[in-house]
């Protein structure tokens, strides 16, 4: 994600005070770290591009790394807390107005399943 000149990536300190003051200099005082844009580009990357393209680009040997690398989907994470909660309410004798069954109405992106090994 952020090569060298060498063409291999930079090492993850070479990295963190370049970091650190272009967060200071826009005024962002929440944490960031260059692990955590990695990852969030992976996340947004595998739910647009083909997946064996995703590998590449992102440098990963195989098919299972980039797997490991994708964040399940905000909507699916949030369709399961209310149905977690709603499972809790009803045990409490407490109606939410939520189905306590969940609903995933957008899975989380997967690679393809045609991604080379």
């Amino acid at each position: 994600m952020f090569p060298a000149d060498t063409g291999r990536p930079h090492a993850t300190a070479a990295l963190n005070k370049p970091l650190a003051r272009v967060l200071k200099r826009c005024g962002i005082a929440k944490r960031v770290t260059t692990h955590g844009l990695r990852r969030t580009l992976d996340s947004l990357v595998v739910s647009v591009a083909p997946g064996d393209l995703v590998r590449k680009v992102l440098g990963h040997t195989d098919a299972a790394m980039t797997r490991r690398y994708v964040a399940p989907a905000t909507a699916g994470v949030a369709a399961m807390a209310e149905a977690v909660a709603a499972k809790v309410a009803a045990a409490k004798g407490v109606n939410l107005g939520v189905n306590p069954e969940p609903t995933d109405p957008a899975p989380a992106p997967s690679p393809p399943a045609t991604l080379p090994n």
